[in-house]
């Protein structure tokens, strides 16, 4: 039987262990000596700060109720803290809670707008949504803000390009992950796809087809059964 790969079928695969975690410690818990780093003995953390301790060991181990438990006792202390709020919305998009995700992660960008891990969950909770033209701008943010080549806000940010038809930029944004995704048959399916509709020239995603062909799924993929550029005839895999 021929296998079939839908794209967001295998997209969804990929991505299910992609929820990036933002484990931060609140102000409280930051306590310096004010005699600076050498000091012998630090002061001890408090109250709200032992609670979020307890909260990150929770979320760590996957209990999601002591979790959220923890986390809104910090917050009913500090109603602005962004790391308990950041962390409830991780707890939601575990939850699949995606409504909820947002709105925690939303806020928790208002209180730490220079911290990138929060914008990627909050486009991630949009992802899970199927709701990609919301995820982009904070996926730009991302990218903008931290390394250029940060991997899972640049799969991600291709993927939602790919889905709201950007299919030039959704090329130019993953093919910036071939070395390290080359052997990705879900990232090769999208590239290709993305190039075949963004009518590139055709020897700027020959590689492409050529790792398609070194998984042997080359002559299943839409293109082989349409007249398009991609036709039989025109892509041969090496032998």
């Amino acid at each position: 039987m021929p296998r079939r790969f839908p794209v967001r079928f295998v997209l969804s695969v990929s991505l299910f262990s992609a929820v990036f975690v933002l484990i931060a410690t609140p102000a409280a818990a930051q306590t310096p000596s004010a005699h600076g780093p050498n000091t012998a003995k630090q002061a001890p953390l408090s109250r709200t700060a032992s609670i979020f301790h307890d909260g990150t060991e929770a979320l760590h181990a996957g209990d999601l109720d002591r979790a959220e438990k923890s986390f809104r006792q910090v917050l009913a202390a500090e109603p602005n803290s962004a790391p308990a709020l950041s962390n409830l919305g991780v707890v939601a998009i575990r939850r699949q809670r995606w409504e909820e995700a947002v709105r925690l992660l939303t806020k928790a960008a208002k209180f730490a707008p220079k911290v990138p891990g929060v914008r990627l969950n909050l486009a991630l909770a949009y992802y899970r949504q199927n709701r990609y033209d919301l995820a982009i701008a904070p996926l730009e943010s991302v990218l903008h803000d931290s390394a250029p080549s940060q991997a899972q806000a640049r799969y991600l940010l291709g993927l939602c390009y790919f889905f709201t038809g950007r299919y030039t930029d959704a090329t130019h944004t993953l093919e910036f992950l071939w070395p390290e995704q080359a052997g990705n048959l879900a990232y090769l399916y999208v590239l290709g796809l993305a190039a075949q509709h963004a009518k590139l020239p055709d020897d700027s995603y020959g590689i492409v087809i050529q790792g398609l062909c070194r998984a042997r799924i080359v002559e299943e993929l839409p293109w082989q059964r349409s007249n398009s550029r991609f036709a039989r005839g025109n892509v041969k895999c090496e032998a």
